[in-house]
């Protein structure tokens, strides 16, 4: 089994928001997800959901079911399935990089009003606010498992990767695009 190891980088083109929980905490009814450092981070899950839902649209039409139950698709053999079928790539959460350039990422407040889309109209006692990450560079390592006979699925999973162009919430509002980076490490 080959080991490759890629890392990756997150550039924010616009302001994002990858928030924990509901409940109001100092007045804010989403606040963002920060490390032990207190520095906001781009959890590991959300990645490899964006890569794994990418790699489903381009490459896989449907689950391959075997004899004895397990599916036998690339999507199932690479990000894992039920019935004891781990994973074969693994995510590292996307942590700020510290860059004097740059300085500490800016956090802000906005405050929105939820839409009804089947009513399009305003819900009513929908006014909300949340923690947006304003500019920055995430990173992280993504480390994938192939055996010698798949190294040509190496190719479909890095396309995947790069088709990553937005994150977090408030998408359809123009927010989260960013830029992806990926690079091959030995």
């Amino acid at each position: 089994m080959e080991k490759i190891t890629y890392k990756i980088t997150l550039q924010v083109l616009t302001p994002f928001s990858i928030c924990f929980g509901a409940g109001k905490e100092e007045g804010i009814s989403n606040k963002i997800i920060r490390n032990n450092s207190g520095y906001p981070y781009i959890p590991a899950s959300t990645i490899k959901g964006l890569v794994r839902y990418y790699y489903s649209y381009l490459f896989e039409k449907g689950h391959i079911e075997s004899a004895n139950g397990l599916c036998r698709c690339n999507v199932c053999k690479i990000f894992g399935s039920q019935g004891n079928m781990p994973s074969r790539i693994f995510f590292e959460d996307l942590n700020f990089e510290k860059d004097d350039s740059l300085g500490t990422p800016v956090v802000s407040t906005k405050a929105s009003i939820a839409i009804d889309r089947y009513r399009r109209a305003v819900r009513n006692k929908a006014l909300f606010t949340q923690e947006m990450v304003e500019n920055g560079i995430f990173s992280g390592r993504i480390i994938l498992y192939l055996d010698s006979d798949e190294i040509h699925l190496k190719k479909q999973i890095e396309m995947a990767i790069k088709m990553i162009d937005r994150i977090g919430s408030s998408k359809s509002r123009g927010l989260g695009s960013v830029k992806v980076l990926l690079k091959e490490v030995k």
